[in-house]
């Protein structure tokens, strides 16, 4: 069986003081019809903040009722959910799709709530996707989201993965863009962005990107972006801001990345010399 090639990564944040986590789990779990990106999701296993796994429950409103109480009682620390059951955590399958809630954070911030999302080309529909993230990030409102597509799965989510070093990410795409893109941060003498400080500041520029309305009013408001940012799509999301670089997520040309790169520059943190 052929594998697919292509891999496409989201990664949002929410503020948990200020966020229904319910819509947040039916939005997110469910989508629209009980279908994510126009995939039907099959499992979901939770983790526990002792570290125990629970065993696999079929996505059904009741067993979002059931994660939700785990979750507001401080039980859950992860979610996982996939469209292969029994499959959870590996990828043999050359079609799938991942989606992640990290309630704990990983100790990296309190009050936060991350979300992956990871989708194979061959599961990867361009308009469904579009109109499950749209939904999903006005519903919920996120103060940051970003999303990349690349030829190499672990690449693609280290890319998404705010976890950076300045220049020390690994970015789906060409070697040459990669190579690019990081001599680029490396002349800017950027240093790590915390996710404590994503509301104000972004890690680099990426295929998707979803801006608070703190990011925007740095780029001098929505209409001076429309005009000014040379993106594909520029489209309000509820509250925050979508921005998306090219059409297709693997098919980003190096001149395009690096003068959106230079664009977003009020919006990276600039090491004071």
């Amino acid at each position: 069986m052929k594998r697919s090639k292509n891999y496409f990564s989201v990664q949002l944040f929410f503020r948990k003081d200020n966020l229904d986590i319910a819509k947040l789990l039916h939005k997110a779990l469910l989508g629209s019809g009980g279908r994510i990106a126009g995939v039907d999701l099959q499992s979901i296993v939770t983790r526990s903040i002792n570290g125990c796994f629970s065993p696999e429950r079929r996505v059904t409103d009741e067993s979002l009722q059931a994660v939700y109480k785990e979750c507001i009682h401080g039980e859950m620390a992860t979610l996982h959910a996939t469209n292969h059951p029994k499959m959870l955590g590996s990828h043999s399958s050359r079609s799938w799709i991942e989606i992640a809630l990290d309630f704990a954070s990983n100790g990296r911030a309190q009050n936060v709530i991350e979300m992956n999302l990871d989708i194979t080309d061959d599961n990867y529909h361009q308009e469904e996707v579009h109109d499950y993230m749209r939904d999903l990030v006005s519903e919920c409102t996120p103060y940051y989201g970003c999303s990349q597509g690349g030829d190499d799965h672990e690449q693609v989510a280290s890319a998404v993965s705010l976890v950076p070093s300045a220049v020390e990410y690994k970015l789906g795409g060409t070697q040459s863009l990669k190579e690019s893109v990081e001599n680029q941060l490396n002349e800017m003498q950027l240093r790590p962005v915390l996710i404590q400080e994503i509301d104000r500041f972004v890690p680099r520029a990426y295929w998707g990107n979803i801006l608070s309305l703190a990011h925007v009013d740095k780029l001098n408001g929505v209409e001076t972006i429309g005009k000014e940012s040379g993106c594909y799509l520029v489209e309000r999301w509820g509250q925050n801001l979508y921005l998306q670089l090219t059409e297709c997520p693997w098919k980003v040309d190096n001149e395009q990345f690096i003068k959106f790169t230079e664009y977003i520059k009020p919006l990276l943190y600039k090491v004071q010399s």
